[in-house]
């Protein structure tokens, strides 16, 4: 295809373009702070994402656009796209979906999910708030049902994280919270699996990427009853958290949630980064997300926090090529 006299070209993404996608993926995704390991985190190297199924298209020597899909669990998931801002409305964002429709079929793939599918998203969906991309979805024959996922903020500032009094009480109890060792986390993302799914226990193995570990738990007798990740799913975002059942209604959870919380406002005083990477800026940390909430108002009630994000999920259906 051409575009003001140059030809467009679809091909797979290397390495190499990691950097030029990244303002790409940092808009598509409303992730200003993702970086390229992050980046590398959710592609190259993510096994359900192979080669062919990360896309770019090229204007001369120029990335301007870029399709990511996936393969879950029998469907296609298209985890994120985007097109830079002056070379939309050019058709560049259907060649990509045509490519990659013609790819998943090739896969032996008849069900397309464009959002976030767990573990390893980007976003929970595709930003109602986007007109454009959501316009483009219906205009490409893809459905939603328009249940909403949501993301909360919490002003790090202003919530009332203390924990001293709860923590006290729990442990008088038995019960006692920590950050995780890096050798606990082997343990505790078999107690997410056992408990909870694989793609919670996913998540909790991805702490491996951070030192110390974003990672909290709770104990009793020396087995894990709870636990609390944060910057798994993105820097700053908390998530994801669980309790034994037995456990709830207790506080051991808003307790975990308010020593994440705490970790993130406290950045650099102990240096949470990535092993790879540089010290994240303390003065741009203000605010944290919690990723794909559950329960709203507990965490309105505990937190403070409010919704600042909504998603919604689209499905297809490819027709069989004759």
């Amino acid at each position: 295809m051409r575009q003001g006299g140059a030809r467009i070209g679809i091909r797979q993404m290397r390495s190499s373009d990691l950097q030029s996608v990244l303002p790409l993926a940092r808009e598509a995704s409303c992730r200003p702070r993702l970086d390229v390991e992050w980046l590398r985190y959710h592609t190259v190297d993510d096994s359900t994402c192979p080669p062919d199924l990360r896309l770019v298209a090229q204007r001369d020597q120029e990335v301007v656009g870029f399709c990511f899909g996936c393969l879950r669990g029998g469907r296609g998931v298209i985890k994120l796209f985007g097109v830079a801002a002056p070379h939309r409305r050019a058709g560049i964002a259907s060649a990509l979906f045509e490519e990659m429709e013609s790819r998943f079929r090739k896969h032996g793939i008849s069900e397309v999910t464009v959002g976030g599918v767990a573990p390893n998203y980007f976003c929970p969906g595709v930003p109602v708030h986007n007109t454009a991309a959501v316009s483009f979805l219906l205009q490409q024959g893809y459905e939603t049902d328009r249940k909403t996922r949501v993301d909360m903020v919490v002003d790090l500032q202003a919530a009332d994280l203390s924990t001293a009094d709860a923590e006290r009480e729990l442990e008088a109890a038995g019960i006692l919270l920590r950050r995780a060792s890096e050798d606990e986390i082997e343990g505790v993302a078999a107690f997410a699996q056992q408990h909870f799914s694989r793609e919670w226990a996913v998540e909790v193995e991805a702490s491996r990427r951070f030192h110390p570990p974003p990672l909290f738990v709770a104990s009793k007798q020396g087995r894990y009853i709870a636990f609390a990740a944060y910057d798994v799913t993105g820097e700053c975002r908390f998530g994801p958290t669980g309790t034994q059942p037995r456990y709830r209604r207790r506080g051991i959870g808003s307790t975990l949630l308010k020593k994440c919380l705490q970790s993130m406002r406290a950045r650099g005083d102990e240096s949470d980064t990535l092993s790879d990477r540089t010290v994240i800026d303390t003065q741009s940390i203000k605010t944290a997300e919690i990723g794909w909430v559950g329960p709203i108002d507990y965490y309105a009630r505990v937190v403070g926090a409010r919704i600042n994000r909504a998603y919604w999920i689209f499905h297809k259906t490819l027709n069989k090529v004759s």
